[in-house]
């Protein structure tokens, strides 16, 4: 617990404060021309603004959603359903992301693979966790590849970009709290570092596993 709250003071500190610190740059400016009826930044400032209100909203969402994963307070409310819907539902959510940097997915999901009994919000949230990954880190223009397979006694979904990959050294690091992947000659990528923690216990907490394929140079894979 001690180890947990320093690192949730970690990433607050540095994560929290650079877009409150944004917002109110941004909010003293438009304050300082409240009475200038026409300001041509106006606008400009005003999107920042929203922009940043929005990243500090996914970041609080993402610390709550870990704290009530790891914590156990969520419980599974179970349907039997098939994977397919709560895909097509991800897709659609996410289209505007992939539709601005101009990437296509390529679906390989066998209407033959059968229902299973999840959550479906949770499992939704898992992956709307790896295709955003995919979209973010994926080349403008690219690919991102789902595929789904019935397996002997499970279900497999993978999910696969083409982007940078994840370095060999890294990969064993992925799914602990607050740690991020660092590509040479790129600054730390933006997120709370909490997203693959929370995508990892969701699918233990349904009693199966995921496992990652770091592909560094050709694009990860999640399974």
């Amino acid at each position: 617990a001690n180890k947990l709250q320093s690192d949730f003071e970690s990433i607050a500190s540095h994560e929290l404060k650079t877009p409150l610190a944004s917002i109110g740059a941004y909010a003293e400016a438009l304050y300082g021309h409240a009475d200038v009826p026409e300001v041509p930044e106006r606008r400009e400032f005003l999107g920042v603004i929203r922009h940043e209100n929005d990243r500090l909203l996914r970041m609080v969402n993402r610390i709550l959603d870990f704290s009530q994963v790891e914590f156990g307070n969520r419980n599974l409310n179970r349907r039997t359903m098939k994977l397919q819907d709560v895909l097509d539902d991800t897709l659609h959510a996410l289209a505007p992301q992939s539709m601005a940097r101009h990437q296509r997915f390529e679906i390989d999901f066998p209407v033959e693979v059968p229902p299973v009994e999840i959550d479906p919000d949770l499992v939704k949230q898992v992956l709307v966790n790896l295709v955003g990954n995919a979209i973010k880190y994926g080349p403008d223009g690219g690919r991102i590849m789902i595929e789904g397979r019935e397996r002997a006694t499970s279900v497999e979904v993978s999910v696969r970009d083409e982007g940078p990959g994840i370095p060999e050294s890294e990969v064993e690091n992925i799914f602990r709290q607050f740690y991020r992947v660092k590509h040479e000659g790129d600054d730390l990528p933006e997120g709370s570092g909490l997203g693959l923690t929370i995508v990892r216990n969701i699918i233990e907490m349904h009693g199966g596993r995921i496992e990652v394929d770091g592909g560094e140079g050709t694009g990860a894979t999640f399974r």
